[in-house]
């Protein structure tokens, strides 16, 4: 099981300074190569989430972006594959192996052969599996990585989809959240007439009840269904509504929300709001801060929504609303365009052509400085990329500031359904990295011919000049890896890359080294106040680390160490050391349900000491809580 995280009085600094005359540190690569002299089958490579896959014969290779390491196992070459975001499933006659992203082994399950895999083939984002075999239910768990087994009847309901799966046996109800992998039952007077399962909720309907369950917060809660009420929902909240009445659920907060006002539409819906039309035009509902909000504007008002952000403009203004603060804040514009992606949105003024930003951040509107250009920015899903008459600007959603890249012939590179922003020009690739809201850049290794440049949600892999690049969104960090021979594929994914050539396989994680489930803002994952994140990092036999945990601030450079990323006066740290046969250390951090952390930031940077190698500090991660 996990261990609870207790920091004591950290020891880091005085760790530093033994070591500060050390050679220069030595992080492992963050890609990791297999080479088949016979060559590679590009048919034979998948990937998805946070998993590279490899098949040659009987052999099955498995990358975990989390471990940064490839594991083979032996399957027939008829083992039916399932593959989602963070879990392989081999179906192999009577012995059945899971794969999960957070320890990186393959895990054997013995069945019959009448065991059923019950997650429909489309379900890719799933990270519960569940395999029914006569009496048992034997469920495998992404963030967990180890089977567990219930018995069932034969009439029980079972629904599952993302970070929830629902089981209705007899009078008890359970939940089983991903996170912790654990079932949280239910006593009830019967079974539910329908079970739905998707995101972080859960869904029973037993007429006149409503059961709700929270994956996030590990819990069930109940209610009475409004008279004649239809149900929408999304992946992190329902609402049920009447001409008379709404009743809405918070898959974040684990609670329902009554109000005394009916509804006729949905007119917005994203993972962690949607707007619904009423009789005081626009509410939205946030699941994030389990409410709902302020009117956005009357019906029929353009709305532009991105999954934390929704933009309304109306003659003379634009009004911007965050999902994670419940708030809005209205500017006067004449916009002629409006865009929304992520935590982001821009309008630009018909009259000026200014350009505005707001942040679900910050929850406040902000101004370019001068220099700005009145092309349309490219917008991501964290920040917007602005031209100048000197470069180009980023835009930092944590701060509302902005960050100036000065250069010529600059190619700017992102989308709106990823995180990353970046560019290139004749000398250097560069990127944003949000978490310290600075350029980060790195030499080029090819001459004129352009960069070959794959982005996806989190992951920018790209080949140039015999060097393959890499950098995440959630580490901040650029790495490189020699490519002997000429670049023949890849696919970047939300959380892992792969790249072949004629004779190799390469997996790249874009993750820090102490990565989890939550992702906000480069994801969609959020950490509520009152949750708990757990967190892996990856540790091999003879390896430990001190992980520090604190508030952050602006790089400081440790000889022979790397940068500190964190507050050196208030931080603290503990120990943490492999567990045998495992490769990662797990730990869980259990944050109080208060509202002073909502908004807050906070950093985990660990001191890795790894076998044979130098000391170093490894890259930050940041835990936004709301």
């Amino acid at each position: 099981m996990p261990r609870a995280l207790h920091p004591f009085l950290n020891p880091l600094v005085l760790f530093a300074l033994t070591f500060a005359a050390s050679a220069a540190a030595q992080a492992p690569s963050t890609w990791a190569e297999l080479v088949f002299p016979g060559g590679v089958n590009p048919n034979q490579a998948t990937s998805l989430g946070k998993i590279d896959v490899y098949r040659e014969g009987t052999t099955v290779y498995a990358y975990s972006a989390v471990t940064r390491r490839w594991l083979a196992t032996t399957a027939s070459a008829t083992a039916t594959q399932f593959l989602t975001n963070d879990c392989l499933l081999l179906a192999d006659g009577t012995t059945w192996q899971a794969f999960a992203a957070t320890r990186g082994v393959f895990a054997p399950l013995a069945v019959s052969a009448q065991a059923v895999a019950l997650n429909p083939a489309s379900q890719n984002n799933d990270e519960i599996l569940l395999v029914r075999d006569g009496a048992a239910l034997h469920t495998f768990c992404g963030f967990v990585g180890t089977w567990s087994t219930r018995a069932v009847s034969a009439g029980a309901s079972i629904a599952t989809k993302r970070n929830v799966a629902l089981l209705a046996d007899g009078n008890v109800l359970s939940g089983m959240d991903a996170y912790s992998g654990q079932w949280h039952d239910l006593p009830v007077g019967g079974p539910p007439t329908s079970l739905d399962a998707d995101g972080a909720v859960g869904i029973a309907i037993a007429p006149p009840y409503v059961h709700a369950f929270s994956a996030n917060q590990g819990t069930w809660q109940t209610a009475l269904l409004p008279a004649g009420a239809t149900m929408v929902r999304d992946d992190d909240w329902v609402v049920f509504y009447s001409p008379t009445e709404m009743l809405a659920y918070s898959g974040q907060q684990g609670r329902f929300e009554y109000a005394p006002l009916g509804a006729t539409a949905v007119v917005a819906s994203q993972d962690h709001f949607g707007v619904l039309d009423t009789q005081f035009g626009l509410v939205p509902f946030s699941a994030v801060r389990g409410s709902f909000g302020p009117p956005l504007g009357p019906s029929g008002a353009q709305l532009t929504a991105g999954t934390s952000v929704a933009l309304v403009t109306t003659p003379g203004a634009a009004l911007g609303y965050s999902a994670l603060r419940n708030s809005v804040a209205t500017i006067s514009s004449s916009a002629t365009l409006e865009s929304a992606a992520g935590i982001v949105a821009i309008t630009q003024d018909a009259t000026s052509n200014q350009w505005r930003v707001y942040s679900a951040v910050t929850g406040q509107w902000h101004t370019p400085p001068g220099g700005v250009l009145p092309t349309q920015p490219l917008l991501t899903t964290t920040g917007a990329l602005f031209e100048t008459t000197s470069g180009l600007l980023a835009f930092a959603p944590r701060s509302g500031t902005f960050a100036p890249l000065a250069g010529t012939g600059l190619q700017s590179l992102g989308s709106p359904s990823s995180a990353i922003a970046a560019a290139y020009d004749g000398t250097h690739l560069h990127a944003f990295d949000t978490r310290t809201e600075r350029w980060r850049s790195v030499p080029r290794a090819g001459g004129a011919t352009p960069p070959v440049v794959q982005i996806w949600r989190t992951t920018l892999q790209a080949t140039d000049g015999g060097t393959a690049f890499g950098f995440g969104a959630q580490s901040g960090e650029w790495t490189t890896t020699p490519l002997p021979e000429a670049f023949a594929t890849g696919r970047a994914n939300s959380e892992s890359g792969q790249l072949l050539t004629s004779t190799r396989l390469l997996g790249y994680s874009p993750l820090p080294e102490v990565s989890g489930w939550p992702q906000l803002p480069a994801f969609r994952r959020v950490l509520t106040a009152g949750a708990t994140a757990r967190m892996s990092v990856p540790l091999g036999t003879g390896d430990f680390a001190l992980l520090a945990l604190g508030w952050l601030a602006a790089p400081t450079a440790v000889p022979g160490l790397g940068e500190l990323l964190l507050d050196p006066a208030t931080m603290v740290t503990r120990l943490l050391l492999p567990t045998p046969g495992e490769g990662v250390h797990r730990f869980e951090l259990a944050l109080p349900n208060t509202p002073l952390l909502v908004g807050a930031e906070l950093g985990l940077q660990p001191l890795m000491l790894r076998t044979g190698r130098q000391p170093y500090l490894g890259e930050l991660t940041v835990l936004s809580i709301w």
